[in-house]
């Protein structure tokens, strides 16, 4: 926030504020939107690339209750989550309500609310809701350019509670 003795900004500066602000929220909207296909298209390979090396994963435990697992560590820990996902189980993430709370050129961070949907069988089926979370996220504009998460907290606010989701 600007201080209230501060002259105000001249057009073309509040034009390249708004140009930068409108910048970062598209390219974490593209992380995520990336990240979800990746889950939902290419069965879950290669996920770690969203990340920073020394990233941090917290995701829900659906064995405890839907409270927070430990979290993982590093890239290589992160893509291994998804290693094993059955080609018999079909997502779909959606996210809405992205909110850049804080952005400069090289850091950003985010909240969003994830809807997830899936359906377990061969063909198509009826889409089941898996699960309502927050997303809040620290994401980092690394040297190649591209945006990744540093930390990734998914945290669950509804799910169906005979839902187990298999691994």
């Amino acid at each position: 926030m600007r201080h209230p003795a501060s002259p105000p900004l001249s057009r073309d500066c509040k034009m390249e504020i708004d140009r930068d602000a409108r910048a970062v929220r598209e390219a974490i909207a593209a992380l995520i939107t990336s990240f979800n296909w990746a889950i939902d298209c290419a069965e879950g390979k290669d996920m770690g690339r969203f990340f920073t090396e020394d990233a941090l994963l917290h995701l829900p435990d659906p064995a405890n209750g839907w409270r927070a697992a430990p979290p993982l560590r590093g890239r290589d820990a992160i893509a291994a989550r998804w290693h094993h996902r059955s080609p018999l189980v079909t997502t779909r993430h959606v996210t809405v309500n992205l909110e850049i709370e804080s952005y400069g050129t090289t850091a950003a961070t985010a909240r969003s609310v994830g809807l997830g949907f899936r359906h377990c069988g061969q063909g198509m089926g009826l889409p089941v809701p898996a699960v309502v979370a927050d997303y809040d996220d620290v994401c980092l504009r690394c040297e190649d350019g591209q945006w990744r998460f540093l930390e990734r907290r998914i945290t669950a606010v509804f799910v169906d509670p005979e839902l187990a989701l298999p691994k």
